[in-house]
């Protein structure tokens, strides 16, 4: 009796141990896509912040004409250099030097934020199976919280990159009126 006890008592361990793993395999999984969809996310958004830093301004409103659907074009030789000193205290110049360099400095911030969320995402992704299926006895476990740990990372980086984003597009917005 006492050792039917015990092999009760190992095998329950066993089942215990075999369910254990099989739902730290879920929550694996569940880590992986999360870092695959993130990634995506942080990748689409680099991409638009860096087609966004391509836009140009014009400094130059007298040398901007309208085009057919009227909106205002500038020139292929809009140059800050060949201003005079009426247009540099001009106001339309000092808030288009204001807003493009807070759009710029906002855009770099977005994008640095946005390609770290997407580095620490793609690494995760490559690598976090790989520790929990080659490692030792209770690396899966390991690999689960260091994912989590990284995870959390990743949004922090994510979540900074898309407030950025944001405040690049409400930037945009403004700088309109002077294009």
């Amino acid at each position: 009796s006492l050792a039917m006890l015990a092999a009760d008592k190992a095998a329950l361990e066993q089942q215990l141990a075999v369910s254990m793993l099989d739902l730290q395999w879920k929550e694996l999984d569940y880590l992986h896509s999360n870092f695959k969809m993130l990634a995506t996310s942080s990748a689409l958004l680099l991409g638009f912040g860096f087609a966004a830093l391509g836009l140009q301004t014009s400094f130059h409103p007298e040398r901007a004409y309208s085009n057919a659907s009227g909106h205002v074009v500038s020139t292929a030789d809009d140059s800050i250099w060949e201003l005079g000193t009426e247009h540099m205290t001009s106001w339309f110049f000092l808030s288009s030097v204001v807003l493009q360099a807070l759009f710029t400095s906002v855009a770099a911030y977005g994008l640095s934020n946005h390609l770290l969320s997407l580095f620490i995402a793609t690494t995760s992704i490559m690598c976090g199976p790989g520790l929990a299926l080659r490692g030792p006895e209770g690396s899966v476990s390991v690999s689960v919280r260091h994912l989590e740990a990284q995870l959390k990372r990743a949004m922090r980086f994510f979540g900074r990159g898309l407030v950025a984003t944001t405040t690049m597009i409400v930037f945009m917005g403004l700088r309109r009126p002077h294009n």
